[in-house]
């Protein structure tokens, strides 16, 4: 066993880590969440499928080139991941989970032609009270391991809005009318852009900012978030 080996040994031996969805003890192996944890996770694999459900929610409202998600939210243990890289402080399990997922999806090729990521932003406010915005860790999982640049301040969030949660399809658009601006023209001109989120439920918000961003002059648009909020329909596998 290596020097690192035997100090992370012990170091786990005096401060114990926990998986996030189980509570369960972690391996020196395992980060954040356990690996039976994980591999119950309920995977879209839409990647590998363009025109899966996910794109086609948004066919109509936005140009798009490819979307998809890691997970189904319907599962439990997906929204108890959401929870705990949104609300309970552990962010970076969502930036751990999505490197390693993304490093599965290199080979697809739906990284491809993508030039930046832009991460959802928040608004500042709410920014203060979380103390981060999720979906920037998520994106910084993205960015390692495919070593595309993140657009972190290209876009601002310049509205404090509602929650989503209670309201219907119209009203979340509603909702979500003008909160983008853009103030960055040069870092997108031109560009594909992967928009990157934690949850995709209505598609307001990610239309509300493809739209903005689409209108100050980047060429396309993709979407890849955490979990789909689909009720009913299953990918099959490829």
């Amino acid at each position: 066993m290596s020097a690192v080996k035997i100090v992370a040994s012990i170091f786990n031996l005096f401060f114990p880590r926990y998986c996030v969805l189980c509570n369960q003890r972690l391996t020196i192996s395992e980060h954040h969440i356990c690996q039976q944890c994980f591999s119950a996770l309920p995977l879209t694999q839409g990647h590998y499928m363009p025109g899966n459900i996910m794109e086609q929610s948004f066919w109509g409202l936005m140009p798009i080139e490819r979307a998809t998600a890691f997970f189904y939210y319907s599962a439990h243990e997906v929204r108890t991941l959401v929870h705990a890289a949104k609300y309970h402080k552990h962010p970076m399990v969502a930036q751990h989970v999505t490197q390693m997922l993304t490093r599965d999806m290199i080979p697809s090729g739906f990284f491809k032609s993508i030039d930046a990521i832009i991460p959802v932003p928040i608004h500042t406010m709410r920014e203060l009270k979380r103390g981060y915005n999720q979906s920037l860790y998520i994106a910084q999982g993205i960015s390692i391991e495919t070593g595309l640049p993140i657009l972190p301040h290209a876009v601002i969030r310049t509205r404090y809005t509602d929650s989503q949660t209670h309201k219907n399809v119209m009203e979340r658009r509603e909702n979500m009318e003008n909160v983008f601006r853009v103030v960055d023209n040069k870092s997108i001109k031109g560009k594909h852009l992967l928009l990157v989120d934690d949850v995709i439920t209505s598609a307001a918000t990610i239309s509300s900012l493809a739209l903005e961003l689409t209108a100050a002059g980047c060429s396309k648009i993709s979407i890849l978030s955490m979990a789909y909020a689909s009720p009913h329909i299953i990918l099959p596998q490829p």
